[in-house]
C-alpha cells in the first residue's frame, strides 16, 4: 500500500529583496540539508519558481533509490501550492 513519509521542514530565512525562503530539515531526522525557494517575476509578470535542495541522509539505500521519488512529489506539491497563494493575490 501506500506509505506516508513524514517530512519536517523548518523555514529559517525569508529574503523578502530576492524572493527567497529557505528551509532545512529538523534536527533527529534521516536527512540532512537545505533547500531554498525562489520567485522570479518573469518580464510578462508571470513567475518562476525555482529550487534548489541540498541533501545527505544518513542511509544511502534511501538517499540514492527512495529520496528522489518522494523528493520529487513533495516539491511539484509545494510549487503548487505557492502558485495558488500567488494566484490568490
Amino acid at each position: 500500500g501506500i506509505k506516508n513519509i513524514a517530512v519536517a521542514l523548518e523555514v529559517t530565512q525569508v529574503d523578502e529583496v530576492n524572493k527567497i525562503i529557505q528551509f532545512c530539515y529538523l534536527d533527529n531526522g534521516m536527512t540532512e540539508g537545505t533547500q531554498q525557494v525562489r520567485l522570479i517575476e518573469n518580464k510578462d509578470g508571470s513567475t518562476i519558481i525555482s529550487q534548489e535542495s541540498r541533501y545527505r541522509n544518513r542511509s544511502k539505500f534511501r538517499e540514492k533509490r527512495l529520496y528522489p521519488i518522494f523528493h520529487r512529489q513533495a516539491v511539484n506539491e509545494l510549487h503548487l501550492n505557492i502558485q495558488k497563494f500567488i494566484e490568490e493575490l
